[in-house]
């Protein structure tokens, strides 16, 4: 998926408090550090699904894997429109 870094516009809707605090470099480096996090994580993610993680990343492939499944479950939970049933 590609990123989509935030734009000098963009910047400048927020508060002046804020906008006084950041940088576009700042904010696109977060972003940066965000997905590079997010690909990590996913990757640990398919390793456990395929035995091939080292058993010292195990645990936290494990607790990925859980957090993932109950944040699809919430999600399914409250944006699902009602049926009526």
């Amino acid at each position: 998926m590609p990123l989509r870094y935030i734009s000098q516009a963009e910047l400048a809707s927020v508060s002046s408090y804020m906008r006084g605090r950041l940088t576009i470099e700042t904010v696109n480096s977060a972003i940066d550090d965000a997905a590079s996090h997010a690909e990590a994580n996913a990757k640990l993610m398919a390793a456990t699904k395929s035995n091939s993680v080292k058993p010292a990343d195990r645990k936290r492939a494990t607790t990925l894997l859980h957090c993932v499944a109950v944040c699809a479950i919430c999600h399914l939970l409250v944006c699902m429109p009602s049926t009526g049933t």
